[in-house]
């Protein structure tokens, strides 16, 4: 990415603000190693407060520890959940007893897990998709580059837990809506945001400064 913010420069001037990703020392945002597993943190703290319950004392099963999955079992962790590692697949998928899956990346199972999972009968069985956690991150970078100065990381994550919880409740009433779960209304809102940008023409060519 920095790379990509050189050569822009290049031919447009120093302009940090139009690459996201890049590092801290060129304008990028801070907390952005972690902030999807911090964006799962706070998107499964959003569905537990839905049913009353927190990640405190609940069990939770982490499948796969690389970038995401690690932090988000760090982060669980901190603040008094029980974290295992367990592998998920058709062969076990009928085992799962879990009350809630939360799904930290794009579509993580395989076409067949979630037709099991989806009609296994569990109490209180919700999916959600929480990817969004980066995305704010890097676009805060975005914002402290144009206003001229770096957000620090508290703010940063204040910023990320208000915007994955007010997702969650647009989630909430896009399946209210559509009488639809929580994958497919969370799928359902952000295909109806493009559409939206789409329809009022941001992001055309013709209307994107140097470009014929």
């Amino acid at each position: 990415m920095a790379w990509i913010l050189d050569e822009y420069a290049k031919f447009h001037g120093y302009s940090p603000a139009v690459v996201t990703g890049k590092p801290i020392d060129l304008g990028g945002s801070l907390g952005r190693e972690v902030a999807t597993g911090r964006g799962v943190l706070f998107a499964t703290e959003a569905l537990l407060n839905e049913h009353g319950k927190s990640i405190s004392g609940q069990r939770s099963v982490v499948q796969g520890l690389w970038n995401v999955g690690s932090w988000a079992a760090q982060l669980i962790s901190e603040i008094g959940g029980m974290v295992v590692a367990q592998p998920l697949g058709v062969e076990n998928a009928n085992e799962i007893k879990a009350k809630f899956i939360v799904e930290a990346a794009n579509h993580p199972t395989d076409p067949e897990v979630d037709e099991i999972l989806s009609k296994k009968v569990l109490p209180f069985f919700q999916i959600y998709m929480p990817t969004l956690g980066v995305s704010l991150s890097v676009t805060s970078s975005g914002f402290s580059n144009i206003q001229g100065f770096m957000w620090d990381e508290e703010k940063v994550n204040n910023e990320l837990r208000m915007y994955m919880t007010n997702r969650f409740k647009d989630v909430k009433e896009m399946c209210r809506t559509h009488n639809c779960d929580l994958c497919i209304g969370a799928f359902t809102l952000g295909v109806n945001r493009v559409t939206r940008a789409t329809v009022l023409g941001v992001g055309k060519p013709e209307r994107i400064t140097g470009l014929e």
